[in-house]
């Protein structure tokens, strides 16, 4: 029964995701930020990490059911990823992240942040 009230609200998080993301994109459609600097040699293009702390900053390019678009680089949702924030395409995310096997990342926590407090030192 725990697993199961897990998965419905994982689901329902998710379908809450995809609203705001269709709402955002309605409401944007004319004003994409598709490569514009946002702050300090920080675009929609860039992705910026912390390796140290598994953490990873960028800008929410596109929102799908089991992955989220951030600054080019894919990352897989799971039931037990934490939002702490309702996002939508061209906000500004710190993503708290596990490394697969596979190489491929997984979002452990995300939420809204401000852009100018990352460092691009560690830009990728």
């Amino acid at each position: 029964m725990k697993k199961i009230t897990r998965q419905i609200v994982f689901l329902l998080l998710l379908a809450a995701l995809l609203v705001t993301a269709r709402a955002s994109a309605a409401i944007h459609a004319n004003n994409s930020t598709a490569g514009v600097e946002i702050g300090p040699k920080i675009n929609t293009q860039t992705i910026v990490f912390d390796k140290g702390d598994s953490d990873a900053y960028g800008i929410v390019e596109s929102m799908r059911m089991d992955t989220l678009l951030i600054g080019g680089q894919f990352f897989t949702l799971t039931s037990t990823t934490t939002f702490k924030d309702l996002l939508k395409s061209g906000d500004f995310v710190k993503v708290h992240y596990s490394l697969n096997p596979d190489g491929s990342y997984t979002i452990v926590e995300i939420e809204l942040w401000n852009a100018a407090q990352v460092s691009i030192g560690s830009s990728n």
